[in-house]
């Protein structure tokens, strides 16, 4: 490009040469859509209803939602959630039977030792100081002599600026600590646990198991409950595309934040996309509000930008993605020197989630041509 506009600058010379050179130098934007896909963007904001924020709240194996949460976020609790259910809770309830069958039957120190340490190392505990502080169940307080056979060392300190006990074994320890505000409040009301771990409290660590049991059995219905709710967060009432904008120009390019999907063998309205985010690599896409209202590519460079569609609201492109008979391409706008906005369209593609697997062909039929 340089030498051709060189050629002619000298060709045509003069102020004609200089403003062909201009018009040859000129922000040039491709755009190439690489993937769609139902669903949000990972930052977009979703409303959650109040029995929804509720129910997180209770549910102690995952992060609450808030009124308004991330769709990301939504997603992460979605994974916890089934996974409580799928591998957490089953291997909590094997845990505790066959715990309680080995504290029955301890007799010697080593076997004592070994199955507090069993009990205290695993998510069973978890589950039992958990039911402590919200008042689910109680054990009584115990007197236990100065001279009372122990098992275990406790002592009391300070992690993260919150009182906490930590239970020590030969090759082990675990912290409890305070939850909420930094005081002893919370400590208090598990002490009678962790005497019973110390001193082998046979009928209060059976007591403590029996109550985790049926914890557990609640918080699985919990589980089971939430996940359709969930689901219902989720629904995909969006688009998610991904497209790389490629500068050939020596100038800046600018594009609008705004795009259509258009699509072809089909009377179907154009809908509006709307650019969320940058994709920085695999797993990073840097939210497009927090670095400028417009797109921008660098001369002789490209950038993949998210954009997010309007709400479906009933629109036959659901439907038309699903059966994958459609093509489609990405209608954008680009401002020019003189300030008017001009029209990019890239590549008419597959409407559908078979896009990525007809790139991936395309790629390999390009090769095999070369």
């Amino acid at each position: 490009m340089d030498t051709l506009r060189v050629i002619l600058a000298i060709a045509l010379g003069g102020i004609g040469g200089i403003l062909l050179g201009r018009w040859l130098g000129r922000a040039h934007p491709r755009i190439s859509l690489i993937s769609i896909r139902k669903g949000r963007g990972e930052t977009e904001p979703v409303e959650v209803p109040p029995e929804i924020v509720t129910a997180t709240r209770e549910f102690v194996w995952g992060k609450r939602l808030a009124e308004v949460s991330k769709y990301g976020e939504i997603l992460r609790l979605r994974s916890s959630v089934q996974e409580f259910v799928d591998k957490i809770a089953p291997t909590i309830k094997e845990t505790a039977g066959d715990l309680g069958n080995e504290i029955r039957m301890a007799r010697s120190r080593e076997e004592k030792v070994r199955v507090l340490e069993k009990l205290v190392s695993t998510e069973m505990a978890t589950e039992i100081a958990s039911g402590l502080r919200r008042l689910q169940f109680s054990l009584p307080t115990q007197e236990h002599p100065q001279g009372d056979e122990h098992f275990v060392e406790t002592s009391e300190t300070t992690i993260d600026g919150k009182p906490a006990i930590v239970v020590a074994f030969p090759t082990s320890e675990r912290a409890f600590k305070s939850k909420g505000a930094p005081t002893t409040f919370g400590l208090d009301r598990i002490r009678p646990f962790i005497a019973a771990v110390k001193y082998f409290d046979q009928d209060a660590l059976c007591q403590c198991l029996e109550y985790a049991n049926r914890s557990l059995q609640q918080e699985i219905s919990q589980a089971e409950a939430l996940i359709p709710k969930i689901d219902g967060l989720l629904e995909s009432d969006q688009f998610i595309l991904e497209v790389a904008i490629t500068n050939h120009g020596d100038r800046l390019a600018i594009l609008s934040p705004y795009a259509a999907l258009k699509t072809s063998g089909g009377r179907i309205s154009p809908l509006v996309l709307r650019a969320s985010g940058i994709r920085r690599d695999d797993e990073n896409v840097t939210d497009l509000s927090e670095l400028s209202a417009y797109i921008s590519v660098d001369p002789q460079s490209v950038k993949k930008y998210v954009f997010v569609s309007d709400p479906l609201d009933g629109s036959p492109l659901r439907a038309a993605y699903d059966s994958g008979l459609l093509e489609c391409s990405v209608v954008a706008s680009r401002e020019s020197r003189r300030g008017r906005m001009k029209k990019v369209t890239s590549p008419t593609v597959a409407f559908g989630a078979g896009l990525s697997d007809t790139l991936r062909t395309d790629a390999v039929t390009n090769a095999r041509g070369s």
